[in-house]
């Protein structure tokens, strides 16, 4: 989704008629990010040309991409669902310790007191 606040009316309709909602509160999440060489030539583009052109999502060899090259559009329900998808691929990555829920919790108390005292 192009992070112009002045979106072409191909991408009004693709993001539906909450358009204004949708790029304002999904254009900087992780669902909506990704890693291209090609941005100057992808720029404003409608998703599916986005997707096609040469260099676009459909021919990127970064595996990042793949899910992209396989869409017909790009919505709220395309970035919500990227975006979880790319978490669980993250924890598979990134490991990170299992702790028990009084251990969490501890840890959790002692953020929240923190930010209390910023006030």
């Amino acid at each position: 989704m192009p992070q112009t606040i002045n979106l072409s009316q191909a991408w009004k309709e693709s993001l539906g008629l909450e358009w204004k909602r949708i790029h304002e509160e999904y254009l900087h999440t992780i669902g909506n990010i990704t890693l291209t060489g090609y941005n100057p030539e992808l720029g404003d583009k409608s998703f599916l040309e986005k997707r096609d052109m040469d260099g676009g999502f459909s021919h990127s060899p970064i595996s990042l991409n793949s899910s992209l090259a396989v869409l017909e559009s790009w919505n709220e329900n395309e970035i919500k669902k990227r975006a979880n998808d790319l978490a669980k691929l993250a924890t598979t990555i990134w490991k990170f310790p299992k702790l028990e829920q009084e251990v969490l919790e501890k840890y959790k108390k002692e953020q929240y007191d923190e930010e209390d005292e910023d006030e």
